[in-house]
């Protein structure tokens, strides 16, 4: 399994506002000073997504051809470089990554794996209204819940912690890793089963 590469040196972190914002705790005065290691943040991004991480999992697993499109934010960029090489070192064959900004042809075959960080963009608006309109899957990675693409069935949804206190290339790679181990323990039960 990989090294949790850009987080391995951050394994606490103050989150008393997280909680207090996304999981509506009340904290009293004494508890404000509330710290949270690496394995709590993992569990909050599973919990944040219910059964979407397997899902997510399961689509990448079972896909004849994965592409993933990712925004040009040179940080962000080296995140999904690293997922993709990752993945790819399980066994998932045809992976493909592109930048947003670049035409991307998808198949009605094809998974697509999307993340953009500027959910209001006209790009980006633009670029889901016409996957919408196809046959394929798409596992869109956002920070908050939006209607437009909610109701969507071909959607799998997963959503990185969003919070001030958090760094968001670390949510994200978080997210990542999560999605990483839905897939090994597939590819684990897969090699059992022989």
């Amino acid at each position: 399994m990989n090294v949790l590469n850009s987080i391995k040196e951050k394994d606490v972190f103050d989150c008393s506002t997280f909680l207090q914002k996304k999981e509506n705790i009340l904290l009293d005065k004494s508890s404000r000073d509330l710290f949270f290691k690496l394995q709590d943040l993992y569990d909050m991004t599973v919990l944040n997504n219910d059964i979407n991480i397997d899902l997510a999992a399961d689509l990448i697993y079972n896909s004849k051809s994965l592409k993933i499109i990712v925004e040009s934010s040179k940080e962000i960029f080296e995140l999904f470089i690293e997922f993709f090489k990752s993945i790819k070192l399980l066994g998932v064959n045809c992976v493909e990554l592109y930048e947003m900004k670049n035409n991307v042809n998808l198949k009605n075959t094809d998974v697509a794996l999307i993340f953009y960080n500027g959910q209001e963009s006209e790009l980006y608006h633009n670029f889901l209204d016409q996957v919408l309109k196809g046959k394929f899957k798409i596992i869109n990675i956002l920070s908050e819940k939006t209607d437009k693409i909610e109701s969507q069935k071909t959607v799998t949804n997963l959503y990185y912690l969003s919070c001030a206190q958090l760094d968001k290339v670390m949510c994200v790679e978080i997210l990542l890793k999560c999605i990483y181990l839905g897939l090994l323990t597939k590819f684990k039960l897969k090699k059992l089963e022989k």
